[in-house]
């Protein structure tokens, strides 16, 4: 099978675009989508196919450079003996993502051992390399604080107004790795606001967001 497109031009007759498959051989599988998003200290990922062919396996990778990647875990297919012509979803979690940077990829392996890959995602736990990321920023309605910290600890995130007055706080312990703090911004007034972090009552950061409506 192949698909084919035409469409009218003004200066010369109609002509054909179609993908550069000369053998007309069925692709192994088509992926419609793959991401993956931060979801408290994990990096959540998801991916779908319309149809797969002979397909085995998917493996997730990670690097830290973009460059040397290392497979983290096995998603056998739910394609039944491999086939399938029906939208199927899959997910993995990763729940170590590495200070610093994260770059994902899927290997996609068919039966026979073949292998192709998806495009890269990139993820930052940490904003350049630091123990403390805030984001988005500016936000709208949900604010994140990811925090790595190399011990437990009792941790607590303020949001405070320009007055210096404590708008939202949130206590929480902390386990070793990386933390994410939630604030739901819904019921704030748009305007600019401090986040300061303590640990153990000891001010380790502070920075400013800008809430909009």
């Amino acid at each position: 099978m192949r698909w084919e497109m035409t469409f009218p031009v003004d200066s010369f007759s109609q002509f054909f675009l179609h993908a550069a498959n000369p053998a007309n051989a069925p692709l192994p599988v088509s992926l419609t989508n793959f991401t993956v998003v931060k979801n408290g200290s994990q990096s959540n990922a998801s991916w779908t196919t319309m149809s797969e062919q002979n397909n085995s396996h998917f493996n997730v990778q990670r690097s830290t450079d973009g460059r040397t990647f290392t497979t983290l875990g096995k998603v056998n297919t739910k394609a039944t003996n491999g086939n399938s012509t029906t939208k199927l979803a899959y997910n993995y979690t990763d729940d170590q993502p590495q200070i610093g940077h994260n770059y994902y990829r899927l290997q996609q392996v068919d039966a026979d051992g073949n292998n192709s890959y998806s495009p890269i995602i990139h993820l930052v736990w940490g904003a350049n390399g630091s123990v403390v990321s805030i984001y988005p920023n500016p936000t709208t309605d949900k604010l994140n604080v990811d925090i790595a910290i190399d011990k437990v600890t009792q941790l607590e995130v303020r949001l405070m107004d320009m007055s210096g007055r404590v708008v939202k706080s949130i206590l929480q312990r902390t386990t070793k790795g990386m933390n994410n703090v939630t604030f739901d911004l819904s019921d704030v007034a748009a305007g600019v606001y401090g986040v300061q972090i303590f640990d153990n009552n000891t001010l380790i950061h502070s920075a400013k967001v800008n809430k909009q409506k």
